[in-house]
């Protein structure tokens, strides 16, 4: 009875493998438009500031090896869990369009595209897209499991808008 419990364990987990890889896709998008307050000079100036980025993303403990001007950028983000993600810019049209190139040795690359517009004294709308290529049945596993491309732009979304207000009210 055990040798066909632990059979029926394997069969289970050798579907599911399957079925990962034949069911899930490689690559992965998200596009989610968002309602930013602020003007869009704004709003450019938190987007493009990779930089900053640990004084108000709390899921980023370090930015490295930033190096190039802007537009023409490169680095690395690395996060609370230890995940190094690299980036490099791809266009950078002030203050409408910004685009990165990344990737993550091993486990993925990607892109991502803001496009920013004006749409009230004080609203700007931003529309994202992000995109990811997994490399392997691991990575596919772990992004099927734990990355949300339109959730990681909601996320990155509030931050940067706490960060908008908190760089505007000081120059109030």
């Amino acid at each position: 009875m055990l040798g066909l419990a632990i059979g029926l364990v394997i069969a289970i987990v050798l579907l599911a493998g399957l079925a990962v890889h034949f069911f899930v896709p490689e690559t992965r998008t998200g596009t989610h438009t968002i309602t930013l307050d602020g003007t869009v000079e704004e709003v450019w100036d938190v987007y493009t500031d990779p930089g900053s980025l640990p004084e108000w993303r709390a899921s980023v403990i370090e930015i490295v090896d930033l190096e190039g001007e802007p537009g023409q950028r490169a680095w690395t983000e690395v996060s609370e869990h230890g995940v190094r993600i690299n980036f490099r810019e791809t266009a950078f049209d002030v203050p409408t369009r910004y685009e990165l190139a990344t990737a993550s040795e091993g486990y993925f690359e990607g892109s991502y595209f803001a496009e920013f517009e004006q749409v009230g004294p004080k609203a700007v709308r931003g529309t994202f897209t992000e995109t990811l290529t997994t490399n392997g049945f691991r990575s596919k596993l772990l992004a099927l499991l734990f990355v949300r491309p339109k959730q990681l732009i909601e996320d990155f979304a509030h931050d940067a808008q706490r960060e908008i207000n908190r760089r505007s009210s000081e120059t109030q």
